[in-house]
């Protein structure tokens, strides 16, 4: 009931807030995106998450510290009882935060990428109400019988051969602390991004045992709350099923995507896919790549690198080599250069909040394949005429190559090489080349100019670039009044400057210090 209210409240603010945000004043946007866009160091968080996070888990918390336990069986901690409930209240909402066909996607119209974070660190709440749990309930038991009592308990309690009954209590619990701890210290990013493949079939593997943990612990004294545990299977598999049907679809060929697509092998350990569709797609958003003869059971999300137009009949996807699936589709694509594969793509997903067509100006920052993002968006807005800016950090200028069939307006064009390269100026020489030829002339006036920029930027290969600076700047060269987007996709770190720097100009309008009307700043943090 407490959920359910919640939720309604919940979906109440935000549906309130989009039909009052085109008449709040400047300042007030300006304040509720300070603390959006302020990074709380060593989280990897923004303050806006982090407040609504420890709101949530302070009012559990009191209210585990506070309530009353009438009843209760004789022996028992109230604390550790109540920490057990809230455990068993907060699986069915972590379930649904990390599925896709999300229903909080539905009512919120908020990308099921956002509520991520959310899953990830309601695991890490249920971890720490489920480790009180234990701990109290020990505590409580050796209170009352002692360290020999304690051990008597686990003799007829901690019998392996009754997992399932009611002498198996022990064992189950314990199996089924030991796999929380688990599932959330290997979700970690670092762990995630060693290797994509297998953190996805342990994550899987894991949670089914956690739930077959759970059920069989609820049998003997809480058998009520194994309902919790029946609604989060029924979540999860309501996404699954959904999801597979979708791709059973695709697959045949009716869905929005057809069903093969055809694989280049491209400079920098890139590999384009391309695959012939019959439905649009909006810039900005991403789609899971299902290979069938490659990896049939895993897809994994790649950002969309084409723009769509009425004649478009292809979407591209631009695929950075790493380990597992990624670097079976490089081999294939060198192997096998014009053989086409069968690929199921499910989405898309994602994509703007905001319609670029009501800023002044435009900024786009990327870093390596975070391109895939800005690049389209920069067609958008060169077919559109509206002004922008694109700034772009590569190791190498072969990253040109992958995309010398745009047509965005190189005038505003920065491209940044961060790291020296043995083949830096032939490559320099030909990747401009490309562009040249496969470009129309009015989309390339600008050539020799970039050219020259290029150049200034190889003596500082081996910096870093201040990209916080080049949002400072830009908003300070802005009109009075206007109003301005930042639209960022790279790696951690870029993006934890960008948004800073923008939380900071945030900061300047809300306290009357600049003339700027607006900055709308939007993340994207490549990585899996």
């Amino acid at each position: 009931m407490i959920g359910a209210f919640s939720i309604i409240a919940a979906v109440t603010m935000i549906q309130w807030g989009r039909l009052i945000v085109k008449r709040r004043s400047a300042k007030v946007s300006a304040g509720l995106r300070w603390i959006a866009y302020t990074q709380v160091p060593y989280l990897g968080l923004g303050l806006s998450h982090l407040m609504i996070m420890m709101t949530i888990f302070f009012v559990l918390l009191i209210y585990l510290l506070t309530a009353e336990q009438y009843y209760r069986p004789p022996k028992w901690s109230p604390l550790g009882l109540r920490s057990g409930y809230i455990c068993l209240g907060l699986y069915p909402f972590v379930f649904s935060f990390g599925s896709r066909i999300n229903p909080f996607v539905w009512i919120t119209r908020i990308p099921h990428e956002r509520w991520m974070t959310y899953h990830q660190y309601g695991a890490r709440a249920i971890l720490f109400f489920a480790t009180l749990h234990a701990f109290m309930l020990i505590h409580s038991k050796v209170k009352a019988l002692g360290w020999d009592g304690m051990a008597d308990q686990w003799a007829e309690k901690g019998v392996a051969s009754q997992f399932f009954g009611g002498d198996g209590v022990l064992v189950n619990g314990t199996a089924a602390l030991a796999t929380m701890t688990w599932i959330v210290f290997s979700s970690f990013a670092k762990f995630r991004n060693k290797s994509y493949e297998f953190f996805v079939i342990q994550h899987v593997t894991s949670v089914l045992f956690l739930l077959i943990c759970l059920i069989a612990h609820l049998k003997v004294d809480v058998e009520v709350g194994q309902r919790y545990m029946w609604a989060s299977l029924a979540v999860w598999a309501f996404s699954v099923s959904v999801r597979v049907i979708l791709n059973i679809i695709s697959s045949i060929g009716l869905g929005r995507f057809h069903g093969r697509a055809k694989l280049v092998e491209m400079h920098g350990g890139v590999t384009r896919v391309q695959v012939k569709t019959k439905e649009k797609w909006h810039t900005g958003q991403h789609v899971y790549l299902r290979l069938p003869t490659l990896n049939p059971f895993q897809s994994h999300p790649f950002t969309i690198a084409s723009t769509f137009h009425e004649d478009a009949t292809t979407l591209n996807l631009l695929i950075k080599t790493r380990s597992g699936l990624t670097r079976k589709l490089a081999s294939h694509a060198s192997k096998n250069p014009d053989k086409a594969v069968p690929v199921i793509l499910e989405g898309p997903y994602g994509g703007l909040e905001e319609r670029l067509e009501r800023f002044d100006d435009i900024l786009l920052i990327a870093g390596g394949v975070g391109g895939t993002f800005t690049w389209p968006i920069a067609e958008y807005l060169t077919a559109k005429n509206l002004p922008f800016r694109m700034v772009w950090c590569v190791r190498t200028l072969e990253s040109l190559e992958w995309f010398a069939d745009s047509r965005i307006d190189r005038n505003n064009l920065i491209v940044h090489v961060s790291t020296p390269s043995s083949s830096l100026q032939s490559s320099e020489t030909s990747s401009l080349d490309n562009e040249k030829d496969s470009a129309s002339p009015d989309a390339t006036p600008a050539i020799g100019d970039e050219e020259k920029q290029i150049a200034s930027l190889d003596s500082q290969k081996q910096r870093r670039f201040a990209v916080g600076q080049q949002v400072e700047e830009f908003a300070y060269r802005a009109a009075p009044g206007s109003k301005i987007a930042v639209l960022v996709c790279g790696p951690t770190s870029m993006v934890e400057h960008v948004a800073e720097a923008s939380a900071g100009i945030q900061k300047k309008i809300l306290m009357g210090k600049t003339e700027l009307g607006e900055l709308w700043l939007h993340r994207e943090t490549f990585g899996w």
